[in-house]
């Protein structure tokens, strides 16, 4: 009887040891199959991150492509354009839009206008600088300053975009010859405008405050820039 009993229990605890030996290797293949999603589905995640990013690079090349070849093909036709200009056009294309503020030439223009309308410039000043000058020395004044920006990779350039110019000039005459004044800055070769002026006196002597405006453009920069695809 004792026996039976202690084969039973034998039994039994085998039977147990049986059922904890699958209950294990189902929770272990259970967890492997769960590392296994996991690490799928984060390589797979890695992949298509890359395949994502791979297509922007491509698309950023392509652009870029594009936007050079259009610049040669602009580049190559206003080369042509210039090439078949007289040098009169050119000169007058130069004096109209500088490469450079020339506020020597601008005096100069200004005293051209004075000159030939009968009134007299008492003095100018360079906004820009705040550099004044009087009277017909003026064309010695100093340069402003050019407008720079700054690339990608740390260099200043010149911003060719069309850049302000201004100046305050202090103008005396009749009003005739300030009439006659305002209708030489009109046919300037390089566009000035007058943005204020103030008139004292009586018409038969006038001083007048003025601010004029021009504008210069620096050279197109045709350089060649990197841009980080993100």
């Amino acid at each position: 009887m004792a026996t039976k009993q202690a084969q039973a229990k034998t039994a039994k605890h085998i039977e147990s040891r049986k059922e904890l030996s699958v209950t294990n290797y189902i929770m272990a293949m259970a967890a492997i199959t769960i590392l296994v999603i996991f690490a799928g589905g984060y390589f797979g995640y890695v992949m298509v991150k890359e395949n994502i990013r791979n297509g922007q690079v491509l698309v950023g090349k392509l652009k870029a492509q594009s936007e050079i070849g259009k610049k040669l093909e602009n580049a190559h036709s206003l080369v042509d354009n210039y090439g078949r200009m007289s040098s009169q056009d050119k000169d007058l294309i130069e004096a109209a839009l500088p490469d450079s503020p020339d506020f020597t030439q601008l005096m100069s223009l200004m005293e051209t206008a004075n000159t030939s309308a009968g009134t007299r410039m008492k003095s100018i000043t360079n906004i820009l600088t705040d550099a004044s000058t009087t009277g017909s020395s003026a064309a010695a004044s100093a340069q402003p300053a050019v407008a720079t920006t700054q690339d990608s990779s740390g260099q200043q350039s010149a911003n060719n975009a069309p850049q302000s110019v201004k100046a305050a000039a202090v103008i005396e005459g009749n009003y005739s010859q300030f009439t006659q004044y305002f209708r030489n800055l009109e046919l300037s070769v390089r566009p000035i405008r007058v943005q204020s002026f103030n008139l004292k006196g009586n018409s038969g002597s006038l001083k007048g405050d003025i601010t004029l405006e021009t504008f210069y453009q620096g050279e197109a920069d045709y350089s060649d820039k990197e841009k980080v695809v993100q």
